[in-house]
């Protein structure tokens, strides 16, 4: 599966989208502590893996993987919904903007659930439906944006509903404004599940 050209794609994050980065990674590292090994899943070019020390990483485009090797992370190609690994291989896995780019996101969760190891923690980061972000991206998706276009937003409670499904319990949750308009929710979300015994 083709996504995007990593090498535009990841050119974003240096030019236009350097800020944002910056503002996303903060919210994550508060919420990221201690872990001994760690997955991201939708890894795409490596650059929240390798800033977060999460050494493992899995996407679908393989152009992606190889370019997330080059900052140092052990990728594999494959989707989320069916991960080739040992069940409890991880103590963190990571879904940083992967549930709205994902076919079966419940399938996701469920396996991020197998692959943990007890008292694992799965962390999620998402623009939520209902944030000022989430309606500027749906705009650009409207006029065709390569990436944008294939987005599905998700609002709060649909999200709550797919981390308990899946058997997590949310243990802590934090956002951040990344514009200058203001929703109802913060532009980025970030919530720790723990696995439930």
């Amino acid at each position: 599966m083709r996504f995007a050209d990593p090498i535009s794609y990841d050119l974003w994050y240096e030019t236009k989208g350097k800020e944002i980065f910056l503002k996303e990674l903060s919210v994550l590292k508060k919420v990221i502590k201690g872990f001994d090994k760690g997955l991201e899943v939708g890894v795409g070019t490596g650059r929240f893996a390798s800033s977060l020390g999460v050494e493992f990483g899995l996407d679908p485009d393989e152009n992606m993987v190889r370019f997330a090797s080059k900052r140092g992370i052990l990728g594999v190609v494959g989707i989320g919904e069916a991960l080739p690994f040992k069940s409890s291989s991880f103590d963190l896995i990571l879904l940083v903007f992967t549930l709205c780019f994902a076919e079966k996101p419940p399938l996701i969760i469920k396996e991020c659930n197998r692959c943990l190891k007890s008292g694992g923690e799965l962390v999620i980061g998402f623009i939520p439906r209902e944030s000022s972000k989430a309606g500027e991206y749906i705009d650009l998706a409207k006029k065709g944006h390569p990436i944008y276009s294939k987005a599905r937003f998700y609002g709060v409670d649909e999200v709550s509903k797919l981390v308990v499904d899946g058997g997590f319990r949310i243990e802590a949750r934090k956002g951040i404004f990344l514009g200058k308009e203001k929703g109802p929710y913060p532009d980025f979300l970030v919530w720790k599940c723990a696995k439930n015994s």
